[in-house]
């Protein structure tokens, strides 16, 4: 898996998917970060965590 920010190059793909599209799983993202640290010095962390669907 590779994982990148979107570009606007990526929209075209994105609204081509069609509207009956379904899934019974879905990536979650979690940020994480100390909150009492400065942008400039602090590590950001980040979870991908598989969900089943639906959630409850």
């Amino acid at each position: 898996m590779e994982l990148r920010p979107a570009e606007i190059e990526d929209l075209a793909a994105c609204a081509a998917i069609p509207p009956t599209v379904t899934s019974s799983h879905v990536w979650q993202l979690t940020l994480n970060r100390d909150p009492s640290a400065s942008l400039a010095t602090s590590e950001f962390g980040m979870t991908l965590r598989c969900l089943r669907l639906p959630r409850a």
